[in-house]
């Protein structure tokens, strides 16, 4: 019999930039169909995309995904230039393996944001 092994996750840090406020659930719908159009429905469903933590003010959003797709992820986010019709520039600011170092990464470029705080 055979074990299976633990699942292995990435969590990215990503930036949206635009005109306006974009709301989670507005980012969500629009980086699927990004996902959808570029990669098809098994580059989706290997994504395994979750959004953790989405600061409104401060436009940062915290993905997590999984290990094996990160490139499909962070090329969706690079491709990611409309949500809700409205322009918007999303990237990846930075990539880590577990969220503790993450925040830490995030928190020594600045000041700590409330979005961390939950």
């Amino acid at each position: 019999m055979r074990v299976l092994q633990r699942e292995r996750w990435r969590y990215l840090l990503v930036r949206v930039v635009g005109d306006r406020k974009v709301s989670e659930e507005e980012f969500k719908i629009a980086l699927e169909d990004v996902l959808r159009c570029f990669f098809g429905l098994t580059g989706l469903l290997q994504a395994n995309l979750k959004i953790l933590r989405y600061s409104l003010e401060h436009g940062e959003v915290v993905l997590k995904s999984r290990a094996g797709s990160l490139n499909i992820v962070r090329s969706a986010v690079a491709l990611l230039t409309q949500v809700s019709g409205e322009t918007v520039s999303a990237f990846v600011v930075r990539c880590s393996g577990t969220l503790k170092a993450l925040r830490k990464a995030e928190c020594g470029r600045c000041k700590l944001h409330s979005a961390w705080r939950r």
